[in-house]
């Protein structure tokens, strides 16, 4: 995982997942409630831990 922009980045290849199961298992974790996402593009979800985000940008 990467430090990018405040957020940390997935590598795909870190996991044993394609691209597909690893969309699946964060809208499972959105629909749990575990995480929260947006769409930002016409193919872009950014998904965040609700818990640990702050919007004011102050931790």
């Amino acid at each position: 995982m990467e430090w990018f922009a405040g957020c940390i980045v997935a590598k795909r290849d870190l996991f044993d997942l394609t691209p597909r199961g690893i969309r699946d298992r964060l809208e499972k974790l959105e629909k749990e409630g575990t995480l929260e996402s947006k769409k930002v593009g016409a193919r872009a979800i950014v998904w965040w831990d609700p818990e640990h985000t702050t919007t004011s940008g102050k931790d």
